[in-house]
């Protein structure tokens, strides 16, 4: 889907793991299930109004990643809600309509303008970001220049793709 062969597929998933093993985490990338996640993301925006979307959003990154689950499923996610001790009904309300896709939808679009093409990317301060599993040093600098005022641009390794003009899609 984007460009990538099965050997270059395969080795990003490897780098992932390798990556993510040196913070702990035990990702599974080869049992990871490629779904849509609007859904989950439209009742992580819903978890917010009760000061839970960072929870909701650990146990879908574990689900996925880790557990190779589909976080697409209603029953996957409204065990979450109970999980969080969050409201069953109103959770299922969220799942069978369209609430919060505005919120979702105005994100996307916000990550967009922002120069944002792929995860994980980090904004700071709305004007640096780090791009990919970056160095801490790479994240250093980000900071550093957010706090001093500086204009926006993408810190890694590769050619910039925002500067203050904006950003090189």
């Amino acid at each position: 889907m984007k460009g990538y062969s099965e050997a270059q597929s395969k080795q990003m998933f490897l780098d992932v793991t390798k990556k993510a093993s040196e913070f702990g985490l035990k990702y599974d990338m080869e049992n990871t299930i490629p779904v849509k996640t609007y859904k989950a993301h439209r009742l992580a925006k819903w978890a917010r109004i009760y000061k839970k979307e960072n929870a909701l959003t650990e146990l879908l990154m574990d689900a996925h990643f880790v557990k190779g689950l589909n976080i697409a499923d209603d029953d996957i996610l409204l065990d979450f809600i109970k999980q969080l001790a969050l409201n069953i009904d109103e959770a299922k309300e969220v799942l069978q309509t369209n609430k919060y896709h505005e919120i979702v939808d105005n994100e996307i679009n916000e990550a967009y303008s922002l120069g944002v093409q792929g995860v994980p990317f980090f904004v700071f301060n709305r004007k640096f970001a780090v791009s990919g599993a970056a160095p801490d040093t790479h994240f250093e600098l980000a900071l550093q220049k957010a706090m001093d005022g500086e204009t926006f641009e993408t810190v890694n390794d590769f050619e910039s793709l925002c500067g203050p003009d904006g950003c090189a899609i």
